[in-house]
């Protein structure tokens, strides 16, 4: 009797063993490389945890993609052919391949993208998207998120030796949006600073999906416009100059071309000066934008002036003299 209830109770195991289906698990890709490595790492040992408590799948997470695609460059370009689909899938005996990518949304936040490949098909089984905090607490939630989207499509399907017929597939499932705890979180931390006509946090630049992160829906509009009258005031400076050029190109070439010259002039000197006033009114905006992030009072008012008192002091030239004044701001 003992010998028979010991070989039922290994059946049973081996059956649970076989319904076991594997996900191998790649390298974080990082198409941008601003992704810390802690980062990754958390995400791919979360992604790892959260398949494996899944039930019916265990994920596997010691890919050697080095060897398998002969050089370094997955996490930064993603690329995976149905030949390395397959080797990876024959060396982890596994029958999905999951790709995760990650890509920075805000100082406290990143964008995690997931496809899960089948090895025999190399079709696109599932897909998902959700902005995720890049806490251990956070990472872990979202993760379980994730793997939830991409294999409840198959939770309820037997295993692949017991399935009689599967309906054909017409196109990869689409992307399940989420969106996770922190979003819209400013100001996040670090340091802003204004080049040009571009905001830079931590010497990286901001880009305009971050912007809407950093500053809030109710300051992006600031800074948009403010970037784009950056940008207009630098075109029409540019054709000023032009303008101005072939002016005095014309006075040169001969006099007679004089009464030419004066117009093309004088629509150049106005273009110039509205091109500067322009570019100033938008470094104007993005430097408010920067120092009020840095100062932690950035709000959502959309118009506001302030008033300081200020003391003026001529120079030694002009006698030295004190005059009280004041300066307005105007922010809009």
């Amino acid at each position: 009797m003992k010998k028979t209830t010991i070989f039922f109770a290994v059946m049973m195991m081996a059956a649970v063993a076989m319904a076991q289906q594997k996900v191998a698990i790649l390298e974080t890709v990082d198409k941008a490389e601003n992704v810390s490595y802690g980062v990754k790492l958390l995400l791919r040992s979360s992604l790892t945890s959260a398949i494996s408590n899944t039930p019916g799948y265990e994920g596997y997470d010691r890919v050697d993609m080095a060897s398998i695609t002969g050089e370094q460059a997955f996490q930064r370009t993603g690329n995976v052919s149905d030949n390395q689909i397959k080797q990876i899938g024959k060396a982890a005996g596994a029958a999905y391949v999951l790709v995760a990518e990650a890509a920075r949304y805000d100082a406290t936040s990143i964008i995690i993208t997931a496809k899960l490949l089948d090895v025999e098909t190399f079709g696109v089984k599932s897909s998902a998207v959700l902005v995720s905090g890049i806490s251990a607490d956070e990472m872990q939630e979202s993760c379980s998120a994730l793997a939830s989207q991409l294999l409840k499509a198959s939770q309820s399907v037997a295993p692949k030796q017991q399935v009689v017929a599967e309906a054909p597939v017409a196109k990869p499932a689409e992307p399940v949006v989420t969106q996770a705890p922190k979003v819209n979180v400013a100001p996040a931390g670090g340091f802003m600073t204004r080049k040009k006509g571009e905001l830079y946090l931590n010497g990286s630049k901001v880009e305009d999906y971050e912007a809407r992160g950093l500053f809030g829906e109710e300051n992006y509009g600031t800074y948009s416009s403010a970037k784009s009258q950056y940008k207009a005031g630098r075109l029409v400076v540019t054709f000023g100059w032009i303008g101005l050029g072939a002016a005095v190109a014309l006075m040169v070439i001969d006099d007679d071309f004089a009464f030419l010259a004066m117009p093309i002039a004088s629509v150049a000197s106005i273009g110039l000066g509205t091109g500067f006033a322009l570019k100033g009114i938008g470094r104007g905006r993005l430097n408010w934008l920067a120092s009020s992030y840095n100062n932690g009072s950035l709000t959502s008012e959309n118009l506001s002036i302030s008033v300081a008192p200020s003391v003026f002091r001529a120079p030694s030239a002009m006698g030295g003299q004190f005059a009280f004044g004041g300066s307005v701001q105007l922010r809009f």
